[in-house]
């Protein structure tokens, strides 16, 4: 389930739910740098809320509605794949369970490592609808939705109650599209605790073992506004810390340097500055944990570093608490709740 380096929270334990409809066609289970580094005068909110022109490059704010399904509507459903293997609907991804990842893997033309990272999702996801005969991935939703809290009976019939449940869901977490239920409405589900806002997976933005100055680093206050710098040597790969659309800003020339910054599903927007090189486009659709670029000294630096900042409605919040729970594998903070002062010095 991880990519190397990055922790995908709420994540192991749930390659049984997607997963198992293709690999065994099954029941889903039930319930389941020094601190001198950090000297930069870069993106300013104004830049980075990208609602007007700023020093981070071109405007357009993409709306939370990119993390909508209603794109799922105009395609047909991802059809049933050939079974990768024998396996038990246990929630314990075993050998067992890995050698049918490993088999699926290869029948589709993937990378055959038995980790199911977000091009493996991908093609497990099995989009739903009201009246989807999708019996298998049916209850995996209703299971998904009785984990959080929906009084629902988990029958692989998608009717009214159904129906009801998805739709309170997506309005709760701000996801469009109706009530199918596709790539976006599975993460959600999958990787948001129970009774949480639009929480959605979450990953962390560098190899553990590449935070220079350690944990506690991570607590660090940043000079001037709320933000965190993180000191790592220049190649250090960086990763979507959630879903969403990525952009490409700033530019060797302005003061973030080369960066990359994700319009996520959660409505809040995630910077990247001082990058050495970019993995993606800009408009791709990124996972959590999905490489995106490698960490540099460009733009307005004093050394290699990660600058990263939240933009929440285009004010800048502090990350410290969702760096350092996402460092240490354990569920984060909803961004919406994370406080606007406090981290700055």
């Amino acid at each position: 389930m991880r990519s190397p380096g990055s922790v995908i929270v709420r994540a192991e334990r749930t390659v049984h739910g997607l997963s198992i409809h293709h690999l065994r066609q099954a029941q889903f289970p039930s319930q389941k740098h020094a601190r001198s580094v950090h000297h930069d005068h870069h993106c300013s909110p104004a830049g980075v809320a990208v609602r007007r022109p700023g020093p981070c490059g071109r405007s357009g704010l993409a709306s939370a509605a990119e993390g909508s399904d209603r794109e799922q509507r105009s395609q047909p459903a991802v059809p049933p794949a050939p079974a990768g293997g024998s396996v038990t609907a246990n929630a314990d991804f075993d050998a067992r369970t890995k050698s049918a990842v490993i088999s699926y893997q290869q029948s589709q033309g993937l990378a055959a490592d038995g980790i199911v990272r977000p091009a493996t999702w991908s093609r497990l996801v099995v989009s739903v609808a009201p009246g989807s005969t999708q019996a298998n991935a049916v209850r995996a939703l209703q299971f998904q939705l009785r984990k959080h809290g929906y009084a629902i009976a988990a029958d692989g019939v998608f009717g009214e109650g159904t129906s009801a449940a998805v739709q309170d869901y997506k309005t709760q977490h701000r996801l469009t599209g109706g009530t199918t239920v596709g790539p976006t409405t599975w993460q959600h589900l999958l990787g948001s605790p129970p009774g949480s806002g639009a929480m959605g997976t979450y990953a962390f933005i560098i190899p553990r073992t590449a935070v220079h100055d350690g944990r506690e680093s991570l607590l660090w206050p940043h000079h001037d506004y709320p933000a965190s710098d993180i000191a790592v040597e220049t190649g250090t790969p960086a990763y979507a810390i959630t879903s969403g659309i990525a952009r490409l800003n700033g530019g060797l020339d302005e003061s973030c340097g080369l960066g990359v910054a994700i319009d996520g599903d959660d409505g809040v927007i995630y910077q990247y500055c001082h990058l050495d090189s970019r993995s993606v486009s800009d408009g791709t659709r990124v996972a959590a944990g999905q490489l995106v670029a490698h960490t540099g000294n460009t733009g307005n630096s004093t050394g290699s570093h990660l600058h990263f900042g939240i933009f929440r409605q285009g004010v800048s919040v502090c990350p410290q608490q969702l760096l350092i729970a996402l460092y240490d594998g354990l569920t984060p903070p909803s961004p919406w709740t994370l406080p606007a002062s406090g981290c700055s010095s």
